[in-house]
């Protein structure tokens, strides 16, 4: 139910998260072209909520290896990177409060 996302210490949204926490998050995809179209179609979901900085280290440790399992199953390396970087890393936790999406025709 809610969005991870990891990032550094220190920086711009980090501040502008210290002063608000309301945050939108927006993704969307390659998009495709009908047969004969110039036009893409592109489908897109933002995600409105609050972001919580999350600094437990086992929290941190948890989540990073379960990102991290979405890219490689090499578990001796998974374990090395969260050794060497956790300790570095902030993790950001988005809980969804309202969600809407959309399917545009560029023009």
């Amino acid at each position: 139910g809610c969005i991870y996302f990891h990032c550094g210490k220190s920086g711009h949204r980090l501040d502008a998260i210290q002063k608000h926490d309301k945050v939108s998050f927006c993704v969307y995809d390659k998009g495709e072209r009908a047969d004969g179209d110039w036009a893409f179609h592109v489908n897109s979901v933002i995600v409105f909520g609050k972001l919580e900085v999350i600094d437990d280290m086992a929290t941190i440790s948890d989540i990073s290896a379960k990102l991290s399992r979405k890219f490689t199953q090499d578990e001796a390396y998974i374990q090395k990177e969260i050794e060497l970087y956790a300790k570095a890393t902030l993790l950001l936790k988005l809980t969804p409060e309202h969600m809407c999406g959309k399917r545009v025709k560029e023009s």
